[in-house]
């Protein structure tokens, strides 16, 4: 019986490897029918390509090997790069990388007016100067100018420079415009920080200011008697009885007593030789004083870093009482 058993297992063995042999060989030889195809499939892209077809297409015009019209098509359109859209006139971006587009629908660059303020734009990149001082050209001058948060320039620099230490201030008094221009020198060669410009009224015809160049002191407390009875406030001496003050006033200590008609003159030759300015002009120059020097002359009409400051609408009280608006 084991005899029997022996022999037949050596039976099923020897099918189990026929079988095994036939399962290896139909096994290589689809593996190398599979490889012809890819193959041919590879050479017949590349042809694609290059508009021509493979020699199996050729030899059987209804393969797939044959590239179509409309493949090489699509091809040639996904190749060229798309146009981007232009950007309109106006502001783009946010924060520091803020820019303006131009008419010309470019970027623009260096130091420009936009709807009435001025902002300085980098040459490189067109993004707005933000929080930073910059020198920029103005009128065949160099200045340095601060910009804002939101990338304007801050004209009135005189609150900014009062947080500074180390700065000094040239006063520049012109008496044929009858303005007064303040410098500040801070971290800089000379006075090349324009911190703000006031309306004045100079000496009038027969009553000249003198002119020169002074060192600044004050001249006694807020209210001070004048000649020809009336009176000022922040009295500031340059040389001997010339003062910086306040417009007139016809009652000492009594801010509602301005001369209405003096006020008026502000911003032409008015004075018995003082310059007059409106109060927080005047107080201005008064607390800057020990740090300040004032040139007076009489040039021509110039074209400064600030513009010249518009007159402020005279107060009026009830019983004919005037007085300055600045005057808080």
């Amino acid at each position: 019986m084991k005899k029997y058993i022996r022999k037949a297992m050596c039976f099923v063995f020897i099918i189990t490897c026929i079988i095994g042999f036939l399962w290896l060989q139909s096994e290589k030889e689809s593996y190398a029918t599979t490889g012809l195809r890819t193959n041919e499939n590879r050479s017949a892209g590349k042809l694609a390509v290059s508009g021509m077809a493979s020699p199996v297409a050729l030899q059987n015009p209804g393969s797939s090997g044959v590239v179509s019209p409309t493949v090489t098509q699509a091809s040639e359109t996904s190749s060229k790069p798309t146009k981007e859209p232009e950007e309109s006139t106006g502001w783009h971006g946010k924060g520091k990388k803020k820019y303006y587009i131009g008419k010309n629908g470019k970027r623009m660059t260096g130091y420009k007016k936009i709807n009435g303020k001025y902002y300085f734009f980098h040459k490189k990149t067109g993004y707005a100067l933000i929080s930073r001082w910059q020198s920029v050209k103005i009128s065949g001058k160099y200045y340095r100018l601060y910009f804002s948060k939101n990338g304007s320039r801050e004209m009135d620099l005189s609150k900014r420079m009062g947080k500074l230490s180390g700065v000094t201030y040239r006063i520049e008094t012109n008496l044929t415009t009858n303005s007064v221009m303040v410098y500040a020198k801070w971290k800089t060669k000379g006075y090349s920080i324009p911190v703000k410009r006031m309306r004045c009224s100079v000496g009038m015809p027969g009553h000249s200011t003198r002119q020169g160049t002074y060192r600044l002191r004050k001249a006694g407390g807020r209210w001070r008697v004048l000649r020809y009875g009336c009176y000022g406030q922040y009295c500031t001496r340059f040389s001997g009885p010339y003062l910086y003050h306040s417009v007139v006033y016809k009652r000492y200590g009594n801010r509602y007593s301005l001369d209405p008609a003096e006020y008026k003159k502000l911003g032409k030759a008015a004075s018995h030789g003082c310059v007059r300015l409106q109060v927080e002009d005047a107080k201005w120059i008064y607390d800057h004083a020990s740090l300040s020097t004032t040139h007076v002359y009489a040039g021509k009409k110039e074209k400064l870093p600030l513009p010249y400051p518009a007159k402020k609408k005279i107060g009026k009280k009830s019983g004919g009482r005037y007085y300055d608006p600045t005057d808080v």
